[in-house]
């Protein structure tokens, strides 16, 4: 038997798109805390307060750890360019294509 507890309203942008939350909510009930996602602002944490989960809103109980900064790339070898990760064979495909909607759109307007 679900219960309206509470509700929340996301911010809207004049003129953008509206807003939807497109993933299932994830519910972290230590913290009163549900977790959801939207296609175009990214992730809302929602600290449900004012006794609605059933009691007080405490602090978690462990502080966060530290994010480990990335290790960095090893240096390139002399007389190389530093490897960027992006395989040569994806951007060439996408201008391939680009080009061939380009003309083709070219073709029907003639």
């Amino acid at each position: 038997a679900p219960k309206e507890i509470a509700y929340f309203v996301a911010p809207v942008v004049a003129g953008g798109p509206p807003n939807g939350a497109y993933s299932s909510a994830s519910f972290v009930p230590e913290r009163k805390e549900i977790w959801y996602s939207d296609s175009d602002r990214g992730l809302y944490v929602l600290r449900v307060t004012n006794g609605a989960w059933g009691g007080t809103v405490v602090a978690p109980a462990t502080a966060p750890r530290p994010v480990k900064p990335p290790v960095a790339a090893p240096p390139p070898a002399p007389g190389q360019l530093p490897a960027t990760g992006l395989p040569w064979g994806l951007p060439v495909v996408a201008l391939l294509l680009l080009t061939a909607v380009v003309g083709a759109r070219r073709t029907r307007r003639t």
